[in-house]
């Protein structure tokens, strides 16, 4: 059955046009739809129409607004952590001149081959009995059984946080874009320096609570 949809076009002189299409079925329906999407984003002669999408852009751009703050701790920490299990780090660490000596025996060249084997076990794919075949030159073990599954639970952890926090970087690199194609940076800054006070309130708070503790 075809389908008559009209609409008003305001043309130049505040001389408003009538427009009507006939199609049938869902063709009108689809073209109705995408007519009236078209123009309430981008014609600025339908301020009736714009108004109406106004409130829930609003309300999304508010909620990304919060969901952006609220990411910036858990981005920021984990950004730190990746960047202490890179091997670069074991070799600044272990060459500080203070840098204490080890109670077992271990050279600064047996510190840097061991640990960075078992820094790369944390984020390599291998099995998670890699670490049970390191062995020293005399054939005994690396790790006893009970660091073993100590090292197997870090490393389900931190891979757990690794992939929560490269979803967490894509969500705000996409929010990012986002704003900007919508001329919204500045919004998006503004999250962004709430997520950064919320990152200090924590830090703060959580500082103040070690303290309570050690106290009492």
């Amino acid at each position: 059955r075809p389908l008559i949809w009209s609409h008003l076009i305001p043309g130049p002189s505040h001389h408003v046009y009538g427009l009507n299409v006939i199609a049938p079925g869902k063709s009108a329906q689809i073209f109705s739809r995408a007519h009236y999407w078209v123009y309430q984003f981008h014609h600025p002669q339908f301020p009736c129409i714009r108004r109406s999408g106004r409130p829930r852009m609003k309300i999304l751009a508010k909620t990304l607004s919060i969901l952006v703050t609220i990411c910036i701790p858990f981005f920021l920490l984990m950004g730190s952590i990746s960047i202490l299990l890179n091997p670069f780090f074991l070799d600044y660490e272990y060459n500080l001149p203070a840098f204490p000596v080890d109670d077992f025996g271990f050279s600064t060249a047996d510190r840097l081959k061991w640990g960075k084997l078992s820094l790369d076990y944390l984020t390599n794919n291998e099995s998670d009995a890699y670490l049970g075949t390191l062995k020293f030159e005399d054939g005994s073990p690396l790790y006893n059984e009970r660091e073993l599954s100590h090292m197997l639970d870090v490393r389900l952890l931190v891979k757990a946080a690794l992939g929560a926090w490269y979803l967490v970087t894509a969500f705000l690199i996409l929010i990012g874009l986002f704003s900007w194609k919508l001329g919204r940076t500045n919004e998006y800054g503004k999250a962004i320096s709430r997520g950064g006070w919320l990152t200090l309130g924590l830090i703060l708070a959580i500082l103040a609570a070690v303290l309570i503790d050690f106290n009492s």
